[in-house]
């Protein structure tokens, strides 16, 4: 509801814009309609649950499942899947790494169950090679004029489920749609992202770098950020202070309104407190 009303917001603007869909987004809708209809994933989850406290505090325990993601659930598909994967060739290799000091009667009374599910992890992988194969091409090549064609050649090489077609035919679809409305728009001849994974990622890296710091507002720290973005040797480095100096940059982040942040602020507060226990302490 947040990126419609951004999207209303914008629109009512008078630019010339292209609002394009996030096909990683698109994906997992994808994947939640198909899937989540799917009686044999649904049923194959609910062994996953039961799973859990089973073998949880017990010699299995290097067996237990990913922990599941409670929003956009259904990208948690690929870790689910690689731990199906693992499990299955330690139930049909007894000298597999870890089943040392495990029974295989132990082990197939706790996890033999998954080896129903074969042909259908078989049709769940596919679903995730077709997303996988698309998300890596538009994250690479965006949205540009004979760009659904070019991802389609590269689809059309990938025997499939009915099930991965299902989410094959809806990607090729966003995609599409996606390219008709570059091609639309005054923006014809450009290519243009439809994600925002690297946007996510480089956020995600920014909160780390702040730490507590994220809880408040930006602070003096946000001028590091398009160093996310790019390659970092001492070269570069040095070229960089060098182009811009000390005075600027206090000058700019005064400008920004960088050096009035929570975090500054709470210091500010703070002093006191910390002039007095200096204070206290001297006089001790």
């Amino acid at each position: 509801t947040e990126l419609h009303e951004g999207v209303r917001i914008l629109e009512n603007k008078e630019s010339e814009l292209v609002l394009l869909d996030d096909v990683k987004h698109k994906a997992a809708n994808l994947l939640k309609r198909h899937l989540g209809k799917d009686a044999r994933f649904t049923e194959f989850n609910s062994r996953v649950g039961q799973t859990n406290p089973s073998i949880q505090q017990t010699e299995l325990e290097h067996f237990l499942p990913p922990t599941k993601k409670t929003k956009s659930r259904f990208m948690n598909l690929s870790r689910l899947l690689d731990w199906a994967e693992m499990v299955r060739h330690h139930l049909q290799n007894s000298t597999a790494p870890g089943n040392r000091g495990i029974t295989q009667e132990r082990l197939q009374e706790k996890l033999g169950w998954l080896l129903e599910y074969e042909q259908d992890i078989q049709a769940w992988r596919e679903c995730r090679e077709v997303v996988s194969t698309v998300l890596e091409f538009t994250n690479r090549e965006g949205v540009q004029a004979g760009g659904s064609t070019e991802m389609n050649k590269l689809l059309d090489k990938r025997p499939t489920s009915n099930l991965a077609q299902q989410i094959q035919r809806g990607l090729r679809e966003v995609v599409k749609e996606n390219e008709r409305k570059l091609t639309a728009s005054a923006h014809a001849e450009l290519r243009m992202p439809c994600s925002t994974e690297v946007l996510e990622s480089s956020l995600g890296q920014f909160k780390s770098l702040q730490r507590h710091h994220n809880r408040g507002t930006f602070t003096t720290l946000l001028a590091t950020y398009p160093l996310l973005f790019a390659e970092n040797t001492p070269k570069q480095v040095t070229q960089r202070l060098r182009r811009i100096s000390t005075k600027h940059l206090k000058a700019w982040l005064s400008k920004a309104g960088l050096n009035n942040s929570t975090q500054a602020r709470k210091t500010a507060a703070f002093s006191v407190i910390t002039q007095k226990n200096r204070q206290k302490n001297n006089s001790t």
